[in-house]
């Protein structure tokens, strides 16, 4: 009996003793494979030794300002512009002659029997006094001013042409409006006189005639 339970007792011990590893084991794997798991899930790795670049600058777009046109395009255009250009005469804008208010030979009120003399004083003079003649037979009086004794000299300036014409006749002074219409009238009115020279060619002159009007007693 007695060896009989000692066997017993050895055979338990032996049991416990082969046993034992492996529960050890056992509940060091149950316990040890949930925190693994865990871990290599949520954590982070560093390295001290790897610098980490900084993050890169924000990307700025670029604004573009408001071109209206394509610079490629206009370009282009411009090119064909001037290739058509090339190819197309502008004509000539004829320029105004310059007006002149003092030249070698003045211009004068023409006149048939003036011209015929050979003496240039006498023929400036004959001119004017024919002149004269001319604007005292043209001039009618104004009523109006006649009747409230209005009386003066009144001032128009004009453009005496290449060709004679009186041309751009203008008022600068009168003693009434009425003298000063009447002034203008006539001056428009009359022919053409002989044109003023500068180097032996004719060339527009301006002129300024005074006309004087006066009431007889």
């Amino acid at each position: 009996m007695q060896s009989i339970f000692g066997w017993l007792i050895g055979l338990i011990m032996l049991g416990v003793q082969t046993c034992a590893p492996s529960l050890a084991g056992s509940e060091m794997a149950v316990e040890a494979e949930p925190e693994v798991y865990a871990l290599e899930e949520d954590i982070e790795y560093y390295d001290d030794d790897v610098a980490v670049p900084p993050p890169p600058p924000p990307v700025e777009e670029e604004i573009m300002e408001d071109l209206p046109y394509d610079e490629e395009i206009v370009e282009m255009e411009e090119e064909v512009i001037m290739e058509d250009m090339d190819d197309y005469e502008i004509p000539e804008q004829p320029s105004e002659p310059q007006i002149l208010s003092i030249v070698e030979q003045m211009p004068r009120f023409n006149s048939s029997t003036c011209e015929a003399m050979s003496d240039e004083a006498a023929r400036k003079q004959c001119a004017m006094n024919a002149m004269m003649q001319y604007l005292g037979s043209k001039i009618a009086y104004p009523e109006a001013d006649a009747k409230a004794g209005i009386e003066g000299t009144a001032y128009v300036q004009f453009v005496v042409e290449k060709d004679g014409a009186i041309t751009n006749a203008t008022l600068l002074r009168a003693p009434s409006g009425g003298l000063g219409r009447e002034a203008l009238r006539v001056v428009n009115d009359m022919p053409a006189w002989v044109p003023g020279r500068q180097r032996g060619k004719p060339v527009r002159v301006r002129f300024s005639l005074p006309i004087k009007f006066a009431l007889t007693q």
